[in-house]
Parts: structure tokens; C-alpha cells; sequence
């Protein structure tokens, strides 16, 4: 017992010592900046209402870098990379540079290093930003380290319309597809259409069980037509009361996998 306490304790002022773990992990990480004005990381566990967690996890999904104002006063930024096939990967603010016309934001991406250990599970690694800027406060993003994510991200949710069934990617085998998800839309209604790239499968309206400004939830199941190729696409989407204009449209990529 003496002898593994001292030999951890060896390890350990090694680690200290030279900045990297006594099994050759990579160099420890430079430190995050400190708190940058205006911008706050959230920690996703202390979100408390449904829908903000639901666009967080859909968002999350789909690399890059998404947007979303649901009060007229703060904005919440998330920075997502996407699945990756491990945990180790991470994605940091770094930095919030004010301009002429608004904001630019700096991340930081890193990835494990050549034969660090780690958990060998399907990680989604984010980060969430709140602030009291308006959403086009953020003007430009730039990124240092292994990857670039894409700005604006296509987002599979907005400050509307929530789905949280079907997600991104997901595979369909039959002609009946399950929508399920939260809106705050006029009059509680708004509308959805699936398509193949070639032709609308199915269309028409959806019905939350509440009316903007307040949340509701919405579940249903729909009847499509065979597709004609693998590639579909679901736009969920509302309609302008002043001139019939779409607005707040998601659209959602899934792969038909039936006969």
C-alpha cells in the first residue's frame, strides 16, 4: 500500500512538473480566458424549462454554431461539433472582439491527442453561451485549433418551433413518421411538409396544444407517400399573418431506409 501511494504521489509531481500526464498524454491544454464581458457559459444541466433544453439537445446535434433569442433580451449561442466517436473533444469561447457593426467570437477547438485515453462513447461536445446582446450582436466567428464549424449553422430548431422527433439524420423504414416537439407560434397552428428532393410526400398543419406567447407541445403521426429516393428532408415551418410568408423554418434531413 506504501509503495502505490508512493508511486502515485510520483506520477502525480511528475504530471506537475512537466505538463503532461506520466503515461504520455499530450501537454496540458492552455488555460481558458478569464470571464469575458457580456458573454457567460451556461452549464446546460441548470436549464430548467423543456423547451430550452429540447432546442439545446436538437441544436446540439449539428455542427456549428447556432442562434437563438426566445425573450427579446438574452441570447443563447451554441457552439456544437457534432458526434464524434469519442469523449476528449471540446469546443471553448475564447474570446469576444466589439466592432464597428457588433460583435466577433473566437472558439477554441481541440481533439484527444495520439493515444490519450479516453471514454470510448458517442460524445456531442458543446459549449452554450448566454447574453444580453440581441442575436445579430454577433457579426463574425472565428475559430482556432483542429476544426472550423459552420456559421450560420443550419439549425434543426429556432426560437419558435422545437422539434424534438425526428432528429437529423435519423432513419425512416415505414410511411408513417412521428412529429413531436414544442412550438410558440399565432393561434397555435403551423405547418409541416416532407419531400424527397423530387416531390412533397405529405403536407399540412400542425396544432399545439397552447398559442404564442406561451409554449406548446405538439405530437402527431403522418402518412407520406413512397418516396422516390433516400434523401428526404422535413420543413417545419410557420405562415406570416400579414402576407402569407414562411417564417421560422427548420428543416430536418432524415434517410428512407424502407422497401
Amino acid at each position: 500500500m506504501v509503495w502505490a501511494l508512493l508511486v502515485a504521489a510520483l506520477g502525480l509531481s511528475l504530471a506537475g512538473a512537466s505538463g503532461c500526464s506520466l503515461f504520455g498524454g499530450k501537454p496540458a491544454a492552455e488555460e481558458k480566458p478569464p470571464v469575458i464581458e457580456g458573454f457567460s457559459v451556461v452549464d446546460p444541466g441548470t436549464l430548467q424549462e423543456p423547451w430550452l433544453r429540447a432546442w439545446y439537445d436538437m441544436c446540439g446535434l449539428v455542427a456549428g454554431v447556432h442562434v437563438a433569442c426566445f425573450d427579446g433580451e438574452n441570447t443563447y449561442i451554441l457552439a456544437a461539433r457534432g458526434e464524434k466517436p469519442t469523449a476528449g473533444y471540446s469546443v471553448d469561447l475564447w474570446g469576444a472582439e466589439p466592432g464597428a457593426k457588433g460583435y466577433t467570437l473566437t472558439f477554441r477547438t481541440n481533439d484527444p491527442g495520439p493515444g490519450e485515453m479516453v471514454a470510448q462513447v458517442i460524445s456531442y461536445p458543446a459549449t452554450l453561451i448566454l447574453t444580453p446582446h440581441p442575436a445579430d450582436a454577433v457579426t463574425d466567428v472565428l475559430f482556432e485549433g483542429t476544426e472550423t464549424l459552420p456559421w450560420p449553422a443550419p439549425s434543426p430548431a429556432n426560437a419558435a418551433i422545437i422539434p424534438t422527433e425526428p432528429r437529423p439524420g435519423d432513419e425512416v423504414s415505414a410511411t408513417t413518421l412521428h412529429l413531436a416537439g414544442y412550438a410558440r407560434v399565432f393561434e397555435a397552428q403551423f405547418q409541416y411538409a416532407l419531400e424527397d428532393g423530387h416531390n412533397v410526400l405529405a403536407a399540412g398543419g400542425i396544432m399545439a396544444d397552447n398559442g404564442g406567447p406561451a409554449w406548446g407541445r405538439f405530437d402527431l403521426d403522418i402518412q407520406f407517400a413512397q418516396p422516390s429516393s433516400p434523401g428526404l428532408t422535413l420543413r417545419l415551418f410557420d405562415e406570416s399573418a400579414m402576407d402569407g410568408s414562411v417564417i421560422f423554418e427548420v428543416d430536418i434531413p432524415l434517410r428512407w431506409t424502407g422497401k
